[in-house]
């Protein structure tokens, strides 16, 4: 028997506020990690039952992420739960969302700076801030919801390695090795992509999506450090930092001192693509503004297309769609991908 999450309305309202907050949100993303145990292998701790991200205009990253319980009990032990994982992954709000809330647990959470509604209260501030029509917007999302778990199923049939990564692995990783595992995996998957079916085309619009992320969240540490040469901290950023740049110089060094037939492209120090994402990065640096919308638009793009919510790509600016296809057409080329996966993209 499929078992009911009675909290999914909630987790659909929350996400539509922190999307009316300015975030691209997602509900229910796994937090995992790896360990030994009997050997190497991945382990699920919780998960974030909202998890909104976005940019601002100078490309740092902010995260919120919400707590949605429909019971009444227990809610300073959820909302000091709550405030463990944002210490622990960074993340800089957070909201509890319960039925009802006693006043003991508002005033710790005002006290370590999270937001607390009850379900009510939600529901009422949605309305009154935002002017939301709340049953045809719980209509909407169950909708999109069973749309994105279908398509999301089809596609993870046929590409589970990707799909896990995605699914476990992408929100639990830095944004370098993010970049490069994603620009890896879709290489190896552009024979099986089928342009004609429409779960392959979500799953690649999915991977462009949160590439976006990562690279952007990548430009954004390139802005901190200063704009005197960002094309060389760029360079160096890609490989997580200057000592773990150098510690893969000094490995490669090493295996061709001993390996000497290794010094073909197949060991390369950087990869292939690594000039033409340089090159991409540089162009999103430059209109950091226009770039933070780029996951938006994106997020936009997927719900419209493959989702059936309305019309939510089209407020984008010309060169935040220029600097999306941008990115498409670097991962076409970098993993050899056919243009028409990208179509509903391409065609804005």
């Amino acid at each position: 028997m499929t078992s009911i999450d009675k909290d999914l309305p909630q987790k659909y309202l929350t996400k539509v506020l922190f999307e009316k907050l300015g975030y691209v949100a997602e509900i229910a993303v796994q937090i995992t990690s790896k360990s030994y145990k009997t050997g190497y292998a991945r382990q699920t701790y919780s998960d974030y039952d909202v998890l909104g991200v976005r940019f601002e205009p100078d490309l740092q990253l902010l995260r919120i992420a919400a707590e949605c319980k429909s019971g009444e009990a227990k809610a300073v032990e959820e909302l000091l739960k709550l405030k463990g994982v944002l210490t622990a992954f960074g993340i800089q709000r957070g909201y509890l969302i319960k039925s009802k809330i006693a006043q003991n647990a508002r005033e710790l959470a005002g006290n370590v700076g999270i937001t607390t509604f009850s379900a009510a209260e939600l529901q009422q501030f949605l309305t009154t801030a935002f002017r939301i029509d709340l049953d045809e917007t719980l209509r909407t999302e169950a909708a999109a919801n069973i749309s994105l778990r279908t398509l999301d199923a089809r596609f993870g049939s046929g590409f589970e390695q990707l799909w896990k990564y995605l699914r476990f692995e992408f929100w639990n990783r830095e944004c370098h090795r993010n970049v490069q595992a994603l620009l890896r995996l879709s290489a190896s998957l552009s024979k099986q992509l089928d342009k004609r079916d429409s779960a392959h085309r979500f799953g690649a619009m999915r991977v462009l999506y949160y590439l976006s992320l990562a690279l952007l969240e990548l430009c954004g540490k390139v802005i901190a450090m200063g704009l005197s040469d960002p094309g060389r901290t760029f360079s160096v950023q890609i490989f997580g930092g200057a000592r773990e740049r150098r510690e893969r110089e000094v490995l490669f060094d090493m295996v061709h001192q001993y390996v000497p037939s290794s010094q073909d492209a197949v060991f390369a120090f950087e990869p292939d693509y690594m000039s033409g994402l340089s090159e991409l990065a540089m162009r999103l640096i430059r209109s950091a503004s226009d770039a933070a919308e780029i996951p938006r638009f994106l997020h936009g793009v997927i719900e419209e297309k493959f989702m059936g919510i309305g019309d939510r790509a089209g407020g984008a600016g010309t060169v935040t769609r220029k600097l999306s296809q941008d990115i498409a057409l670097f991962v076409m080329k970098a993993a050899a991908l056919d243009r028409a996966i990208f179509e509903e993209l391409l065609a804005y």
